[in-house]
């Protein structure tokens, strides 16, 4: 059986469990302290779920961050390789050509 109060402002009486007077509205606060640790320990369950949600997509961060580091030292790797061979195909060019300049001067 639930305990019964009586109403400090109205002189209603009422259950125990309830955070306000159901007649004026004014504040019991016995059970406005319940329904605060109530909602307090919620809250806590809460905060302890979100940190295992961070601790996840900080995971998943790391592994995006990762793998855009990678890329982009693969793509710098392949415009130097570029770039190399283009430069080594000129100097090819150039050394065929002076070749071609010095055997037609003969």
């Amino acid at each position: 059986m639930k305990n019964k109060v009586q109403c400090s402002s109205c002189g209603a009486m009422f259950d125990d469990e309830l955070e306000t007077c159901p007649y004026c509205g004014a504040i019991h606060l016995r059970g406005a302290e319940k329904a605060y640790m109530r909602d307090l320990g919620r809250i806590r369950d809460n905060l302890e779920d979100l940190q295992n949600v961070k601790h996840k997509d900080s995971r998943r961060e790391g592994v995006f961050v990762a793998k855009l580091i990678i890329g982009t030292i693969l793509t710098l790797l392949a415009l130097t390789l570029a770039v190399y061979l283009y430069s080594a195909v000129d100097e090819r060019a150039q050394v065929q050509q002076l070749k071609e300049a010095i055997i037609n001067e003969e």
